[in-house]
């Protein structure tokens, strides 16, 4: 009887070891999927609802490389509590973009304007009497009015130049409501965003250089 009894006082011990063990590895499962980093980009110029609203027919530009504050020289998503201290720009904890706000960018805008039938060239390409489009990124972050209410905010300014000469110059501002208050909702916001600035930068510089050339 005695034997019986250290048996199951032994038994009821490894089990319960046997437990601990397996909560552990859940806990440390559990903490690593809540902490993984989460990355994100602009998906697919073909998803953009605007990407057949502008036909550009064999236009040509060179864009340059995108200048940003030293806010924006990094891959952090960036947001403002306007509700709080709007004057804070805070990163998000576990969410990164893939790349620089710049470099995406960049890569959707040069998308857009092969995908709507022109040409997206590189000052490298050696490529001359081509006009350039030069843009400078001021911000690029989800503001939030309320805890529970945000917008995806692209500001910017694009100058138009050929031959060292200012065509034209003009500054855009957009905002675009996420539909979840998190970065995920905002990352779905400034992908739409983004789509809706180039899309009125292309017509803006299209409408401008046919106005130049009629000079």
């Amino acid at each position: 009887m005695m034997n019986t009894s250290i048996y199951s006082v032994r038994l009821l011990r490894k089990i319960s070891f046997i437990f601990s063990i397996l909560a552990s590895v859940a806990l440390l499962t559990s903490c690593a999927t809540t902490n993984a980093i989460q990355s994100f980009d602009f998906g697919t110029v073909a998803q953009s609802p605007n990407a057949s609203k502008v036909q550009l027919n064999g236009v040509k530009w060179i864009i340059t490389d995108i200048r940003v504050p030293a806010s924006l020289d990094g891959n952090a998503m960036l947001y403002r509590l306007n509700y709080d201290n709007p004057q804070e720009l805070k990163p998000f904890a576990q969410s990164r973009w893939s790349a620089t706000p710049a470099q995406l960018f960049h890569l959707r805008l040069k998308q857009a304007i092969n995908h709507a039938g022109g040409a997206a060239l590189s000052a490298s390409d050696g490529i001359k009497d081509v006009p350039q489009l030069r843009i400078e990124l001021d911000e690029f972050a989800q503001h939030f009015s309320a805890p529970q209410r945000s917008q995806a905010r692209i500001q910017l300014r694009v100058g138009l130049v050929h031959k060292n000469t200012l065509l034209a110059q003009k500054a855009f501002t957009i905002n675009v409501d996420a539909p979840t208050s998190d970065a995920r909702g905002g990352a779905l916001a400034m992908s739409r965003a983004s789509d809706e600035m180039i899309l009125q930068i292309l017509q803006w510089a299209h409408l401008e250089q046919q106005s130049a050339k009629m000079l």
